[in-house]
């Protein structure tokens, strides 16, 4: 247990920079994580919608994890 601590320790480090970097570049805008989710909840429900409509497999899991997907790639675009 204590190398995993140490190295999230260093690992938190790290991504802190990085994500301080990303967001000078890439994110001159912020969006709030709330609405971010709210956006992936009510795509996640439109999936499920769609799926059930046309008789598709899937799960709620897979439902969530394509609105992430498209969520983060429209966010990715409008900037």
């Amino acid at each position: 247990m204590a190398g995993k601590k140490a190295s999230n320790t260093t690992t938190i480090k790290t991504t802190k920079r990085q994500n301080t970097e990303k967001k000078s570049k890439t994110n001159p805008i912020p969006i709030e994580s709330n609405r971010i989710h709210e956006a992936i909840r009510i795509q996640a429900f439109y999936n499920y919608l769609h799926r059930i409509m046309n008789n598709l497999p899937g799960d709620q899991l897979s439902d969530w994890l394509e609105a992430e997907k498209y969520i983060k790639k429209t966010i990715n675009k409008q900037q």
